[in-house]
């Protein structure tokens, strides 16, 4: 707080007293020949298979390809951000959704299989984030990545009876948020986030896990 006035990202904290129009133009859209920076993470999602897997690549299919939407991807490149843009990372998370459902009544072993998944998922495998060919970060087990966003509003415990129930359908990995040493992903710099696992690590239905790079990214202005 300061003057009573919350404190947003941008860093105006009153909102009665606007900015002078000149303090303005660093963040005018419209800037010819000069560049702008924004607040945008990169994600990529894929499925986990039920019986696992030994790798899994991210940010190699951009979208539009291999069925990639907005819901998979941001990334319009594969593996890279096309001139002129550059990534200035900042934080990993790592998303794992379990999607087990319910059987007719039988409610209580869909709430039990996610978390089993959840935890199976998290407590498993390594991260390894590599710009061009070297290795800017390794560590292990995949739930350290916990992602920062949740749900809430459910029940904790599921029952079931022949003709109702209740259902708790939502598990995540949670902890701090991994911040990593900033790094830049130059233009066409290739770059992987990978995963690893010595063996595979079966779940009970296929889920859905996603990578996510926060950060800033560099690109021409209009």
């Amino acid at each position: 707080m300061s003057n009573g006035q919350p404190v947003s990202r941008s860093g105006w904290v009153n909102r009665s007293r606007p900015p002078m129009l000149d303090a303005l133009q660093k963040y005018n859209p419209n800037r010819p020949n000069a560049i702008e920076s924004i607040w945008q993470p990169q994600y990529d999602f894929q499925t986990y298979l039920m019986a696992g897997q030994l790798q899994l690549n991210f940010f190699q299919v951009p979208l539009g390809q291999g069925g990639k939407t907005l819901a998979d991807t941001n990334m319009v490149s594969a593996g890279m951000f096309a001139a002129p843009q550059e990534f200035f990372v900042t934080g990993i998370m790592v998303c794992f959704i379990p999607l087990n459902t319910v059987s007719g009544a039988n409610v209580t072993p869909r709430a039990l299989t996610n978390l089993v998944d959840v935890n199976a998922v998290a407590n498993s495998g390594s991260l390894t984030f590599s710009i061009g060919a070297k290795n800017y970060l390794q560590d292990a087990p995949i739930g350290k990545f916990p992602p920062n966003f949740s749900i809430g509003g459910l029940v904790a415990a599921a029952t079931a009876t022949a003709t109702t129930g209740t259902d708790a359908n939502f598990a995540r990995s949670i902890g701090r948020y991994y911040e990593i040493t900033p790094f830049l992903i130059p233009t066409t710099q290739n770059f992987n986030v990978q995963l690893n696992w010595p063996a595979l690590v079966p779940i009970t239905v296929a889920g859905r896990i996603g990578a996510i790079l926060d950060g800033f990214l560099f690109r021409n202005s209009q």
